[in-house]
């Protein structure tokens, strides 16, 4: 399969989902929502990091709930923010949106990613088994995100974005992390200060992530961990203070949760955006995969096509 028929078959089910109606969080899991205190660090108008007492409402348990309900989710443009103090897990066939102006924040010392698939499983000692199960059309649209990192030095206890807070999957570290996936979408997404990748793939195929803002962000925009093939990554913009994308067949060995060849990627329209606070990297790294991985030579040294970086 050539990269311009898996670009247009993805592009066809991220307009089928578009057009779909998802459902509002359900008035009868309201109960379900909690206020709680907490301390949030802020920079102040000089930029010194400032503490304040924070009083918000945790929606966690309301969106899981209407998630398992009604199979989709849609998140309401509100004048307040909506915590949350763990990932929504998706399972296959699940649609997560939110209105472009609705910001999700990550609540402090949560520490883990945003949005994930439900399916997660570290390899990252061995080949992905070829029989692995795939979590698939999972489709993510809009919403602002945010772990809350504040400051170059600051994340407010949110430095990692694993995948749950109790036994994570090892190698997870994604605002949004999609792992063990095909037929996935990520589509029209602002992610604003933030340590995690924004978008963390691994074992993904067959996958389109578009049109990624990046405002004062401070880790990788799309990172792709191997094995992935068949993908399109087109449309990220914005401050990364790292790589706009990387596409790693190999990775740090003990870092990535799972490890081989990244085959039949598109990555177009990448660009920075010279009014942040910070320059852009405009940065898109190719790590190719290596037989010291797995200390076997059976992972290939291929990585993918890139055309119109620019």
């Amino acid at each position: 399969m050539t990269a311009t028929v898996v670009s247009a078959a993805l592009a066809s089910a991220s307009l089928s989902f578009g057009q779909a109606a998802a459902s509002s969080i359900d008035d009868d899991f309201r109960h379900l929502v909690r206020t709680e205190t907490w301390m949030e660090k802020w920079p102040d108008s000089t930029g010194t990091i400032k503490t304040r007492n924070v009083t918000a409402e945790i929606w966690t348990q309301a969106m899981h709930a209407t998630l398992d309900a009604q199979g989709a989710l849609h998140i309401p443009a509100r004048a307040q923010p909506y915590y949350l103090d763990g990932p929504l897990v998706l399972k296959s066939g699940q649609k997560l949106s939110a209105d472009p102006t609705a910001e999700i924040r990550l609540k402090p010392g949560s520490n883990t990613c945003m949005v994930r698939n439900e399916g997660v499983a570290s390899f990252n000692e061995r080949p992905v088994p070829e029989n692995q199960k795939l979590d698939h059309g999972i489709h993510i649209e809009g919403g602002i995100w945010t772990t809350l990192a504040t400051g170059d030095n600051e994340w407010n206890g949110n430095l990692l974005g694993l995948s749950s807070k109790e036994k994570p999957v090892f190698g997870t570290h994604g605002v949004i992390l999609l792992q063990n996936v095909r037929s996935v979408t990520v589509r029209n997404v602002i992610v604003r200060q933030s340590k995690a990748f924004a978008v963390h793939l691994a074992n993904a195929h067959e996958f389109t992530v578009e049109n990624i803002t990046l405002k004062a962000h401070r880790r990788d925009g799309v990172h792709v961990n191997g094995p992935a093939s068949d993908g399109l990554i087109r449309g990220v913009r914005g401050d990364s203070l790292d790589d706009d994308v990387a596409l790693n067949a190999w990775e740090w060995k003990n870092y990535a949760p799972c490890y081989g060849p990244i085959e039949r990627i598109t990555v177009e329209d990448v660009t920075g955006s010279p009014e942040d606070d910070h320059e852009g990297n405009i940065a898109i790294r190719l790590l190719p995969a290596t037989d010291l991985v797995f200390e076997k030579p059976n992972i290939a040294d291929r990585i993918c096509t890139v055309k119109s970086l620019y």
